[in-house]
């Protein structure tokens, strides 16, 4: 499953064995204040982008993609969260190009736009 391989992801980067799964959560704000400042570590968002629609990072628009991406830490009591890229200087992905490594983002406008078809991992 898509959760399952965010859980060994993220326990390959912490060394950590317990992550919590949410479908669609309600506020990143909340996830990545609590896991980035109260716990100390990385979530993972498992992102959907629908062709022709909004997209983050300079992915292309033309394209719907499923991507997972690293929530790293926040600003302002998390209405902004800052991500990891793994798309960003890689060339295995032909659109890489324009795509940056890390990036920031409106908490509550990406929760609606790209966190709605699947979720997070924390």
């Amino acid at each position: 499953s898509h959760f399952s391989h965010a859980k060994w992801c993220l326990r390959r980067w912490n060394g950590d064995s317990y992550y919590v799964q949410v479908p669609k959560p309600s506020s990143l704000a909340s996830v990545i204040t609590y896991s980035v400042g109260a716990a100390g570590k990385p979530m993972a968002a498992d992102t959907v982008e629908f062709a022709g629609g909004v997209h983050y990072n300079n992915h292309p628009t033309s394209k719907t993609i499923g991507h997972w991406i690293m929530g790293y830490g926040y600003a302002s009591s998390g209405s902004t969260s800052y991500f990891a890229d793994p798309v960003g200087g890689s060339s295995a992905v032909p659109w890489s190009g324009p795509v940056a490594k890390t990036f920031s983002y409106s908490s509550s406008s990406f929760t609606s736009r790209f966190l709605q078809s699947n979720g997070v991992a924390y």
